[in-house]
């Protein structure tokens, strides 16, 4: 499978868990025969051995178009690790290629101490 992996916030040379989980799974998914072009906020000069390897433009629309360059007659998905997939949908709406949205943490900060606060979870969203 090709895959996309777009994980634009992320640099990877950063030795913390966002850029160690993002150069693992993008090294295992190639490990298990799939072919993976990786998008991320690290220059090219700290970009990972064995991993093709991008560095994001600045601008949403820049990136867009980049991804759209990058996915179009190659790419099967689309995986972004982000906390909203506008950047993956945006490119799958151009290209009609299926997305997957990895959400790692909280979406909704936590209040105090205790549980997170999930109230506004699910009202007047629809997917």
């Amino acid at each position: 499978m090709n895959i996309l992996f777009l994980a634009v916030d992320v640099d990877l040379k950063h030795d913390r868990g966002d850029a160690v989980h993002v150069r693992e799974l993008a090294r295992e998914l190639g490990n298990g025969g799939h072919r993976v072009i990786l998008v991320t906020g690290t220059s090219p000069n700290d970009a990972p051995q064995g991993i093709r390897h991008f560095t994001r433009p600045d601008s949403d629309p820049s990136q867009v178009l980049f991804g759209w360059e990058l996915a179009s007659g190659w790419a099967d998905v689309i995986y972004e690790r982000r906390t909203s997939p506008k950047l993956s949908w945006s490119i799958s709406r151009l290209t009609g290629i299926p997305f997957v949205l990895e959400v790692n943490g909280e979406i909704v900060p936590a209040r105090g101490h205790g549980e997170p606060d999930r109230s506004n979870i699910g009202r007047g969203d629809s997917c």
